[in-house]
């Protein structure tokens, strides 16, 4: 019974990142636009020399 649980669960999981990544490529669903408070929220975060890591 427990077997059943784990594949039911690993198929449910692949599922939605299926469904994610299709949604993602037909445009339906992206990233929210960088606003200034997110920008600060995680100004903590990255390189502490200044330099900044390039976009892709």
């Amino acid at each position: 019974m427990q077997i059943l649980i784990l594949i039911a669960l690993l198929l449910s999981q692949t599922c939605a990142v299926a469904v994610t990544i299709e949604l993602i490529a037909r445009g339906i669903i992206g990233r929210a636009p960088r606003t200034q408070a997110n920008r600060d929220r995680y100004s903590g975060a990255g390189p502490k020399h200044g330099r900044q890591c390039p976009r892709r």
